[in-house]
């Protein structure tokens, strides 16, 4: 059984635009982009409500996670982000060919978790046939909207 994951789309939900470039317009490596505001924000969310989370990327971008997950687990810690855990797993969600709202709810079925949130800037109809929980994310903004983060922190209040 797993308790709490949040499957998270990476482009226009945790990277816009704006963060894959660097200070003098060089665009930034994947994983680098990653280390931003966003994920502070999220763990934030998580810390405020008292719990953990495990993060379950639902992207092409997770086999950079994968590739990389020693560099993002460093900028987890060194940021002191304990709230927000990375699921160890072989493959992650959505590769290249796949279904996303599909292979989630197979997720979910297989490692019984008990609540989720995705978060995903795309496949909204698809998550609404299956009747999946998520939050659908606007370009150039991610979880940075007001109204994106009063959401999680209503569905955070409800995973204690």
């Amino acid at each position: 059984m797993v308790k709490n994951v949040i499957f998270c789309d990476f482009d226009e939900v945790l990277v816009i635009k704006a963060d894959r470039y660097n200070s003098d317009n060089t665009i930034r490596n994947g994983i680098d982009s990653l280390k931003n505001p966003k994920i502070v924000l999220l763990n934030h969310l998580l810390e405020n409500n008292d719990i953990e989370a495990y993060f379950v990327p639902i992207s092409t971008w997770g086999n950079e996670l994968a590739d990389n997950k020693e560099i993002f687990q460093q900028f987890l810690s060194e940021n002191n982000l304990n709230n927000l855990k990375i699921f160890e797993k072989e493959r992650y969600i959505n590769e290249f060919n796949s279904n996303r709202a599909e292979e989630i709810d197979a997720f979910i079925r297989k490692y019984n978790v008990v609540n989720y949130i995705i978060l995903d800037d795309e496949f909204s109809k698809e998550y609404d046939l299956l009747e999946l929980n998520h939050i659908t994310t606007e370009k150039n903004i991610g979880i940075d909207s007001p109204d994106i983060i009063e959401k999680l922190n209503n569905i955070f209040k409800k995973w204690n």
